[in-house]
């Protein structure tokens, strides 16, 4: 595989770990800030993925 394609399983991995942190965080943590934190992220990613 090419370089690039390392760089992008490498950052596909990262942004899933991301989101997988992410997602353990919002289902064991009430706190509004929390939420407010994980909306803002996946909003982020939503944005991204456009």
């Amino acid at each position: 595989t090419s370089a690039a394609d390392r760089l992008c399983l490498t950052e596909l991995d990262v942004q899933f770990m991301l989101l997988h942190m992410y997602q353990v965080t919002f289902a064991t943590e009430e706190s509004a800030w929390t939420r407010k934190r994980n909306a803002d992220f996946l909003a982020l990613q939503l944005k991204v993925q456009q």
